[in-house]
């Protein structure tokens, strides 16, 4: 968990460095949400497919 943490920091400092070093920031504001948003689904869709996952499970316990 420690190393989670020390790597979202850094991940988090290397962000902010590269945001008041740039000029274009609306730019990379704009990739940063575009970014955000594809990790999300892909968060959002490994859920759905472990909940289906775990529903299967069951439904063939269920029969058994």
């Amino acid at each position: 968990m420690k190393s989670t943490a020390l790597f979202f920091g850094i991940a988090v400092g290397i962000g902010i460095g590269y945001y008041l070093a740039t000029d274009d920031k609306d730019e990379l504001i704009a990739n940063v949400k575009d970014s955000v948003n594809k990790a999300k689904d892909m968060v959002e869709t490994g859920i759905n497919k472990g909940r289906k996952l775990i529903d299967d499970v069951k439904s063939r316990a269920q029969e058994a």
